[in-house]
Order: structure tokens, then sequence, then C-alpha cells
């Protein structure tokens, strides 16, 4: 029994030190809204160089010791779910203890008409890859 005991212990103690050093736990997303690109140009101008597309900003909190070499995140917009995946190649990686601006276009990647109302807008899931400093 007092073997049982030991291990159930030992278990116990690997598993939360496990689970506190996840990364995962350590980024935030916030400020996240969907907005005009440039509200006052599109209501002067019109959809001039696209003043008037639909854009989704937000920034990710990198608070792990790890850049996030990638990430995927899973967005609903209008009741319809995009994936929408982003890596260096994009310039959208973080380095640890950093934050970054992400800025999408809801019309060049998802369709949004820029003649729509505001679009409803949902995150779903947030996936962000580690690399190793």
């Amino acid at each position: 029994m007092k073997k049982l005991s030991t291990i159930l212990l030992i278990y116990f103690i690997s598993t939360y030190n496990l689970v506190a050093n996840d990364p995962n736990d350590e980024v935030s997303i916030s400020g996240y809204k969907v907005e005009r690109r440039s509200e006052q140009l599109c209501k002067v101008n019109g959809n001039v160089w696209g003043n008037c597309a639909w854009t989704l900003k937000f920034n990710i909190t990198n608070n792990s010791n790890y850049n996030i070499d990638n990430f995927c995140t899973v967005l609903e917009l209008n009741e319809k779910k995009y994936r929408l995946c982003y890596s260096k190649k994009n310039k959208s990686n973080v380095s640890a203890l950093g934050k970054k601006y992400i800025f999408i276009n809801l019309n060049k990647y998802m369709g949004i008409d820029n003649n729509s109302e505001r679009p409803n807008f949902k995150m779903i899931s947030f996936k962000p890859n580690f690399k190793k400093t």
C-alpha cells in the first residue's frame, strides 16, 4: 500500500510540473476587434485603395522563454469557420517575452465584402508552435 501511494505521489508531482511549465499557458491574445481599415478615409473617399476593407486586429503576448515560430488560429466570421496559419514567411513570429500586432484583411483572406455590415467575429482556437531559443 505504501509503495502504491509513493508511486501515485511521484506521478502527480511529475504531471504537475509538466502542466505548470507548458508555454501555451504563457501566451495571451488581447485587443482583438473587427473594424474598417480606415474608417475616416472610407467615409470621405469611399473604397479607394481598400480603405473600406474589413480587418481583424489583435495582439499576441508571448510571456514564455520560447519563440513562437508559427501559429494557426480558427476564426468564426458570420457563422462560417476559417483556419489561418502564419509563419516566418508572413513575418508573424513572436520572440520570447515579446509582443506582436496582427492585422488580417478579411476581404483578401476570407472574401468578406467591403460593402457588407460589420462581420460577427469569434476566435475559436489559437495554437502557437514554439521554437527553443
